[in-house]
């Protein structure tokens, strides 16, 4: 679906999500959308939207995930999307060529990430 997307949506304009909401740039925004009426969708629907985001960056996509600036308005972004009433949209997804790829933080020593039994302890 996402190579679907990627050939389709080959302008590669730049993106840059403000805090303001606005997707100035944006090539392509996925909407995820479940069925609210299972116990997990949100569980569900975050573990979708994680592999999509990795696919997205494996294909030279920046992405960004939109989630609490959507949900006050959700209900607008269902009309404009046609979604019907027994779905809900969990959250935006932003793709697009980043302005700027950040460098990933320096990775912790494993001594400060896992614990044993109880935390603190390893």
């Amino acid at each position: 679906m996402l190579k679907q997307i990627t050939s389709h949506f080959r302008t590669r304009r730049k993106f840059s999500t403000q805090d303001d909401g606005k997707f100035d740039g944006t090539s392509a925004i996925i909407a995820v959308v479940l069925d609210g009426s299972h116990e997990y969708w949100g569980e569900d629907g975050s573990a979708a939207t994680q592999n999509i985001l990795l696919t997205a960056r494996d294909l030279g996509w920046g992405s960004c995930w939109i989630e609490g600036q959507m949900r006050p308005h959700e209900e607008k972004f269902k009309e404009l999307l046609a979604v019907p009433k027994d779905r809900r949209i969990l959250l935006l997804i932003a793709l697009g060529e980043p302005v700027q790829w950040s460098k990933p933080p320096p990775k912790k020593a494993l001594s400060e990430v896992l614990h044993w039994e109880r935390y603190g302890e390893s």
